[in-house]
């Protein structure tokens, strides 16, 4: 799973992540070293960083750069993240085989956005996981921060990365 931080500056954003890939889908399949979780939005000055479920995060970022296709406020970026986080999951549950189980614990995704959006930096997050409880995807909702220092950290479950930092600074 990844390990992810961004972190809002004064003129911008930091974005960093691990290269690990697994794939969730594909129990067994070898790992690589070589994955690249932060990818520029176009030509604009900002990033997204991928984490959980690679088929998931995949169709979820090429959506979103489809639709930013120019400069766009803050509050648009959380609606078109959160948008492209749903459609994908939601297109995951038509196609998965039916030995796939997204109750799994580590079948969360989710996708941080983060950089200068109409000239205000920013971070904008969104979240999605399957609940076993209730059979349904849940959506936590979306968070978007403009204050300067905000920050975002996603990791492994076992270190409870997610509840601990997360939950703490930008709440989704």
């Amino acid at each position: 799973m990844t390990v992810g931080i961004t972190l809002v500056l004064a003129d911008g954003a930091l974005l960093v992540a691990d290269s690990r890939q697994t794939r969730f889908l594909a129990p067994g399949a070898p790992y690589g070293d070589d994955s690249i979780k932060i990818r520029r939005v176009g030509k604009f000055d900002v990033a997204t960083l991928s984490f959980g479920i690679t088929e998931v995060t995949r169709v979820a970022v090429a959506r979103l750069e489809a639709k930013v296709v120019n400069d766009v406020p803050p509050e648009a970026l959380l609606a078109l993240a959160s948008t492209a986080l749903d459609s994908a999951w939601r297109e995951l549950l038509t196609k998965k085989s039916a030995d796939v189980d997204i109750f799994h614990p580590n079948a969360t995704t989710a996708i941080a956005v983060a950089g200068v959006a109409s000239g205000i930096p920013c971070l904008v997050g969104a979240l999605v996981r399957a609940d076993s409880a209730t059979g349904n995807l849940h959506f936590r909702s979306p968070a978007l921060s403009t204050a300067r220092y905000t920050w975002l950290i996603l990791g492994p479950k076992e270190q409870s990365l997610m509840e601990k930092y997360f939950g703490d600074r930008v709440r989704l």
